[in-house]
This record gives C-alpha cells, structure tokens and sequence, in this order.
C-alpha cells in the first residue's frame, strides 16, 4: 500500500465514523466495528503497492480426479494457495516452490476451524480486519507484527 492509499483508506474511515456520529451521535463498539469492516471492504489497493503479505488460505491435493483441500503438510499436497492482504489477489504456488515463495513474501498461517475454502476465507477476514485496524494508528510492518503474533503456527 502507498502513502496515497494509506491516506485514502484513513480519510474514509474518519468520515464514515462522522456519518455514524451525525446519524446516532453515540456510537457502540458494535456500529465501530461495522463501519469499519465497511471502509475496509471498500479499500481497493493496487498490487503494485501491495507489501505482498500472504495469508495461508489451503493446500490443495487430487482425490477422486478432482482438486481436494488437504492439511498443510500432506506430502499429496500440489499447491499451496495464498491471498494478499492488502490488494486480496490469489496466488497458487506448486509444492516445489513453497519454501521459495515463503521465503520472499511475509506468510501468516491461520488455523481454520474445518478443512474448508469458507473456513479460510474466515480466517483470512480475521486477519485482514486486524491488520486494517492496526493500519489506522500504526505503519504497515506494525500492523504485520500484530498479525504475526496472533498466529499460532511458525
């Protein structure tokens, strides 16, 4: 993310919140949380200016001839799907190729409840929530340092 759509995403957040405030005039943790998963789902950042950080969001296996989420460390395992955070593009990378990519990109894993594309799409909304919020007060390695520490795995 750059400076500009830093700036942006701050601005509309502050002026969502004083809609808020000029509708109710007292806000609730519950209508803060709201308006600002809103500012976030708004936010677009380019890819350019993305910081690539990844969230783990499956590995994926054939079963049956067809594509099958698997737990991260089965040796069937193909590829390793990942979503950035900022500019939420999808990348998939071949088993061969995990360590390198892991180790030129920040990778947060997260641990989904079940073994399913909904679960990690919720992990990753967790994490891309935190990270936002973090964004408003903070710099954007600070935020990632937040994220990482709310991850249990490496």
């Amino acid at each position: 993310m750059n400076n500009q759509e830093l700036k942006n995403f701050r601005k509309d957040f502050h002026d969502n919140l004083e809609l808020g405030f000029l509708e109710k005039h007292k806000l609730s943790f519950k209508d803060y949380e709201k308006i600002l998963k809103k500012t976030i789902k708004n936010t677009r950042i380019c890819e350019e200016s993305s910081k690539e950080i990844y969230i783990y969001i499956g590995s994926y296996t054939m079963r049956n001839g067809e594509l099958s989420l698997t737990y991260m460390d089965d040796n069937s395992a193909l590829f390793r799907k990942y979503k950035d955070i900022e500019s939420e593009k999808i990348v998939q990378i071949n088993k061969y190729d995990t360590k390198t990519f892991e180790s030129m990109n920040y990778v947060i894993y997260g641990v989904a409840d079940e073994l399913t594309e909904e679960c990690y799409e919720d992990v990753y909304e967790v994490f891309r929530y935190a990270y936002f919020k973090e964004l408003l007060n903070s710099s954007e390695i600070d935020a990632y340092k937040l994220i990482k520490r709310l991850t249990p795995l490496k």
